[in-house]
């Protein structure tokens, strides 16, 4: 958990942890390897209110998907996530 990946929910110490906090973390490192490729999606991820991020993974798959893109970049970021 550094700064530049923590949810400011996250470093507020609230209580109230949700996906939303790894939403926004995910953001962070989608940022970071697509750049401005997916600045959308990120930017819904990197928002500082919560309620305005993503609610979970199965909607932020779904943005992928509305985007035209395939299923297996998310997937692979996903993965990419779970395994550093």
């Amino acid at each position: 958990c550094t700064k530049a990946y923590a949810s400011p929910e996250l470093l507020a110490r609230d209580k109230k942890i949700d996906a939303r906090s790894d939403i926004y973390s995910l953001g962070a490192v989608m940022k970071e390897i697509f750049a401005n490729h997916y600045s959308r999606i990120s930017s819904r991820c990197l928002n500082s209110q919560k309620e305005k991020r993503y609610a979970n993974a199965e909607e932020l798959l779904s943005a992928f998907n509305h985007r035209g893109r395939p299923l297996k970049v998310a997937m692979v970021l996903f993965v990419a996530i779970l395994v550093f």
